[in-house]
């Protein structure tokens, strides 16, 4: 499903936060090195995209920080997703990614 949902495992290995640390230590590593040849990084961070399924702590903050019932009405009173809403070519259950 395309709809979101808490990470289930431990957010240590959740994809984003296994790239970012990942790529931390390779920079680390390298700086312990002592290496002074040029390099060039490329970090691809797999997330955001279904499945939507952040950490439990990052659900939590935005649950306990920001006015939900404020942005629902500002994204979803101006019809601006009302062509999703009704063509499944964009987004629901039948797109071939959810």
């Amino acid at each position: 499903s395309w709809k979101g949902a808490p990470y289930v495992y431990n957010a240590s290995i959740h994809p984003t936060h296994w790239v970012a640390v990942t790529a931390m230590q390779w920079l680390q590593d390298y700086i312990d090195s002592e290496q002074d040849n040029p390099f060039f990084l490329k970090i691809s961070f797999h997330r955001p995209h279904s499945p939507y399924d952040p950490p439990q702590k990052y659900i939590d903050y935005v649950l306990n920080n920001f006015d939900l019932d404020r942005a629902l009405n500002i994204t979803h009173g101006n019809g601006w997703d009302s062509v999703y809403a009704v063509n499944d070519e964009y987004c629901g259950p039948s797109n071939s990614d959810a």
